[in-house]
C-alpha cells in the first residue's frame, strides 16, 4: 500500500492516519499503543457506524443497516482473532462474536447465532433478502422471535467498537494486541 494511502480520517485533518503514520508508530517507545486503539475505533466508526448514523432516522433502511452490521461483525472478529480473512470462517466469526459480546446476549445460544448467520447475513449478502421467517424492523426490542431491530442492533455495534477500543488500550491484553497487529500488517501489505 503506498505510504500516503489513508487508513482513516480525511486528508489534511488532524485525525487523518496514512500508512506512513501508522508505520512510524512502531518507532515510538510504546510501539504506537497510545494511538492504535483510537485509530481503530475511528476507522471502524467512519466506515460502518457513521454512514448509517448520518442518514435521518426516518430515511434509514433496515436491510442496508443490517448488511453493514454483518460486514462489521466479520471485521471486528477478524481483528479480534488476528485473521487475515474470514473467507472460510464467516459462520465461525458470528458464533464467536455473539458468544463473547454481552451487548448481544439475545443472539447467543440455542443455535440463534448460526440461524442469524444463515438467514440474515447470508440472505442479505447473497440474495438481498432475509430467509426462513427472519424480518428486519426499525422499532421494538432488538430481537423478538425472528424480528431484528436494525436501529438497536446498529447502536449496540457502535458500543462494541468502543468495547474493543478499551480492550486494546489495556496493555495486559497482549494476545489481542498481537492479533490486531497481524490484521493491520495484512491490510497494509495487501494493497501494494
Amino acid at each position: 500500500m503506498p505510504d500516503d494511502t489513508l487508513l482513516c480520517g480525511k486528508r489534511g485533518s488532524p485525525s487523518a492516519v496514512a500508512v506512513k503514520d501508522y508505520k512510524a508508530w512502531d518507532r515510538h517507545p510504546d510501539r504506537g499503543w497510545s494511538k492504535k486503539p483510537a485509530f481503530i475505533r475511528q476507522r471502524l466508526r467512519e466506515r460502518f457506524i457513521e454512514p448509517i448514523s448520518s442518514i435521518p432516522i426516518d430515511a434509514r433502511h433496515g436491510f442496508t443497516t443490517m448488511a453493514i452490521n454483518c460486514l462489521l461483525i466479520e471485521t471486528l472478529e477478524a481483528f479480534q482473532r488476528g485473521w487475515t480473512s474470514t473467507k472460510t470462517r464467516s459462520a465461525e466469526s458470528f458464533r464467536y462474536f455473539f458468544s463473547r459480546q454481552p451487548r448481544f446476549a439475545e443472539f447467543n445460544g440455542a443455535g440463534i447465532s448460526y440461524d442469524f448467520y444463515e438467514n440474515v447475513r447470508c440472505g442479505l449478502l447473497h440474495q438481498g433478502e432475509t430467509r426462513n421467517g427472519w424480518t428486519i424492523v426499525r422499532a421494538g426490542p432488538i430481537l423478538q422471535s425472528k424480528r431484528i431491530n436494525a436501529t438497536k442492533f446498529h447502536g449496540r455495534l457502535a458500543g462494541a467498537i468502543n468495547d474493543y477500543h478499551e480492550e486494546l488500550a489495556n496493555p495486559a491484553n497482549r494476545s489481542l494486541r498481537a492479533n490486531f497487529e497481524n490484521k493491520m500488517k495484512f491490510i497494509i501489505e495487501q494493497a501494494r
